[in-house]
């Protein structure tokens, strides 16, 4: 019973309240006091229970009771049996639903402030989904990781690599991780994954990959002038170097072959990258050591040109190489090979670059004749000669295989024909 209520009980006849406003009050706190007095439902629990059988204890479920009473206009039923967790058996699936439903339960350890990030632990066992091949799988994840590394420097196949390779078995909130839990929600819904596929298209990402390899280029070649002048980074010397911008114009090549087709305001963007890196290159034949003045522990006489020259090293009078022990990029004609494997739509943007480039790279050969320096010359005379040619001309000598038979060729018209497209 209330305090109030109790205090009405109290008073005296003349001391009741008399006013409307007075009387509405007191009804008020009649009806508080009828439903403070109104028995909690017990319940008859089970012997296979804790409790000992035929036990009647209360418990608080009367919100359910109550609930059915409200909606279908009854009054609290009689004691109720229990089921073996403790609950009325109206409850018990919609109980057992919860109790078996680890993403249910994650739930709940989020709305009681505990950490939610029990499937993403480095012990536990993650069920990757049945229905994709492993193919698709790999594919689903790599559409993710170059959808999402759009908005950061990473490439991305180096997205992400902390919850890529741990993805949960069914969509997660990682707790302050925006990235990772677009990333699980993704994985795990192909409506979602649309949804995003719509906004970050494959043209859009694919011209945010070939900025970054822009920029990596760029990077490595500061990073080359910084080791020559201060030391630092360590070991970034000019076969390093060198190296470095094989592999990103070889990922490049890579990558413009993999991602077609795309939209026509960007399918040219690899071919824009190879030039700028080539480009860049060609104005970087200097000895990179010349103005070092730290130790770097090989005296000046020890070394090759090459290894001095980051021009040289890639253009001019690159090493040799084993070909059993290397891969093809690391021996072919420096960007002139990828840039001819392009659309010749693709490369004619840059027709007046590529011509003033070469213009330069002959004024070198002046200097320093080298039969490896003669013969890329020619490649490039060779690639700048077939962009000029109409696409649609080009196309005639290429392989149909829906056509009819051709017509043999004499051995000379072949031969004329190799000179001018090999």
């Amino acid at each position: 019973m209330s305090t109030p209520t109790r205090q009405f009980r109290n008073l005296a006849i003349d001391e009741m309240p008399t006013t409307r406003s007075q009387a509405r009050a007191r009804e008020d706190e009649r009806r508080k006091m009828q439903a403070s007095e109104r028995p909690i439902p017990s319940v008859e629990v089970p012997g296979s229970s804790s409790f000992p059988q035929g036990d009647i204890v209360p418990v608080p479920f009367w919100l359910f009771d109550a609930l059915t009473a409200a909606v279908g206009g009854g009054t609290p039923s009689a004691p109720r049996p229990l089921t073996n967790e403790g609950i009325t058996s109206e409850i018990g699936a919609l109980y057992r639903s919860i109790r078996e439903d680890s993403h249910l339960q994650q739930l709940l350890r989020m709305g009681r402030g505990e950490d939610a990030e029990s499937s993403l632990d480095p012990g536990s066992d993650v069920e990757m989904p049945t229905q994709r091949s492993p193919h698709d799988l790999l594919a689903l994840k790599y559409g993710l990781q170059d959808m999402l590394s759009v908005f950061d420097p990473a490439l991305p196949r180096d997205y992400g690599r902390a919850f890529v390779d741990r993805v949960p078995p069914r969509p997660t909130y990682v707790k302050g991780d925006l990235a990772a839990t677009i990333f699980s929600i993704a994985y795990h819904d192909d409506n979602f994954y649309n949804c995003i596929r719509e906004v970050l298209t494959p043209s859009i990402c694919a011209a945010r990959y070939f900025e970054k390899q822009t920029n990596r280029a760029r990077k490595a070649m500061a990073d080359l002038d910084d080791y020559a002048s201060e030391g630092a980074p360590p070991d970034m010397d000019v076969p390093t170097c060198a190296r470095k911008l094989r592999s990103i114009v070889e990922q490049v090549r890579h990558e413009r072959h993999h991602r077609a087709p795309l939209s026509a305001a960007v399918s040219s963007q690899a071919a824009r990258v190879l030039v700028n890196i080539l480009d860049l290159v060609c104005n970087r034949n200097r000895d990179v050591y010349k103005n070092t003045t730290w130790d770097r522990g090989i005296d000046k006489n020890d070394e090759d040109d090459e290894d001095r020259n980051l021009y040289l090293q890639l253009i001019g009078d690159p090493p040799e190489y084993d070909e059993d022990s290397v891969p093809d990029w690391m021996t072919n004609d420096f960007v002139i090979a990828p840039l001819s494997n392009l659309p010749i739509s693709e490369r004619n943007p840059f027709l007046e670059r590529l011509t003033s480039i070469l213009e330069k790279i002959q004024g070198f050969e002046i200097s320093r004749p080298t039969d490896y320096l003669g013969r890329y010359i020619r490649q490039f005379e060779s690639l700048l000669a077939d962009s000029s040619i109409p696409e649609s001309i080009i196309d005639l000598f290429e392989p149909n295989p829906g056509a009819a038979q051709r017509r043999p060729q004499a051995e000379g018209e072949r031969e004329s024909q190799r000179r001018r497209f090999d």
